[in-house]
């Protein structure tokens, strides 16, 4: 996958461009960098920290036309350590490009996980500015069955969680 950056310091940069390389061992995808700025690329990531941090899931990102981000990484920092939070968030992110969905989603948790849902809305409200239906479509609700075409046994530690 192609990918091109709009906007981020070096550090910011060079953070993603270390993370992301994890991908390469658990899946079969490469990852190229083009030129800054780049309307074609087919993954436009920005760190605009006022949007919080999210990305397209799989191939839905080319239903955005250029230049329009198709990822968001506003929680990672202009700093030269990478914190494990970040990691986290960038591989989360990339996860998401590779078409993975929330595990918290999943139609496999029913029964084994229980979220707070007033404390989750809340936070969601706090550092992303969704309100209370966005909060339960993208976070609390549940796929179906019927709406996932794969899914496998809850597994509480996938970075998908």
């Amino acid at each position: 996958l192609d990918y091109s950056f709009f906007g981020g310091s070096q550090l910011q940069r060079a953070k993603v461009e270390d993370v992301i390389q994890e991908w390469t061992w658990y899946a079969n995808i490469s990852f190229r960098r083009s030129s800054d700025n780049n309307a074609q690329a087919t993954l436009r990531i920005a760190f605009d920290p006022s949007k919080g941090s999210w990305s397209y899931v799989g191939n839905t990102a080319k239903s955005c036309a250029g230049p329009a981000p198709t990822i968001n990484l506003g929680w990672i920092a202009d700093t030269n350590s990478l914190t494990k939070k970040e990691r986290g968030v960038i591989l989360h992110e990339f996860g998401h490009v590779l078409g993975l969905m929330h595990e918290h989603e999943s139609p496999a948790r029913s029964g084994v996980l229980r979220l707070k849902e007033r404390e989750i809305i809340q936070y969601y409200t706090e550092t992303q500015g969704w309100d209370e239906a966005t909060v339960r479509k993208q976070v609390l609700d549940v796929y179906s069955k019927e709406s996932v075409s794969n899914y496998s046994q809850f597994d509480p530690t996938s970075i998908m969680m």
